[in-house]
């Protein structure tokens, strides 16, 4: 089994730090990939979570 090049993208994605261009190249990799998809699904309320967090001031 090779290793998936996306694999390390989830939480990026989910955090809105992946460039424009790997934002594309990993949704279009979401559609075919059920791994990342529910790695995704998983971590896709961690932005919230992280807006909930205080932070020192």
């Amino acid at each position: 089994m090779s290793e998936d090049p996306f694999a390390t993208f989830d939480a990026a994605y989910v955090l809105g730090a992946l460039s424009p261009e790997d934002r594309q190249r990993f949704e279009e990799h979401l559609r075919t990939c059920d791994r990342c998809a529910a790695s995704v699904r998983e971590l896709a309320g961690l932005p919230g979570l992280l807006a909930r967090v205080d932070t020192p001031a």
